[in-house]
């Protein structure tokens, strides 16, 4: 098990130790199939946020951040994301 208090992870299994990455994939498959919604995942739900918070204004630190890449250059994609996409709108 991970070291550090329990409060500090999001997702914890009925043996006390954090969802791996199978696990939360598949309990939000279940969620998404109960609800109707194809074609989602986690990684689109990351996607999502980090695009909103940007489109927003919160700087792109503190996104880096909120999304524990370690490389300003992971979270820029992002950023790049943003300007082609309003550059192909007519």
């Amino acid at each position: 098990m991970r070291k550090g208090p329990r409060e500090a992870h999001v997702a914890l299994n009925d043996h006390g130790k954090p969802w791996g990455q199978f696990g939360i994939d598949q309990a939000f498959e279940r969620v998404c199939r109960r609800a109707g919604l194809n074609g989602w995942s986690v990684y689109c739900l990351r996607h999502h946020a980090f695009t909103s918070w940007l489109r927003v204004g919160i700087p792109v630190h503190v996104v880096q951040r909120m999304a524990g890449h370690k490389h300003l250059a992971t979270t820029q994609r992002y950023v790049h994301f943003i300007h082609s996409e309003a550059t192909a709108r007519p």
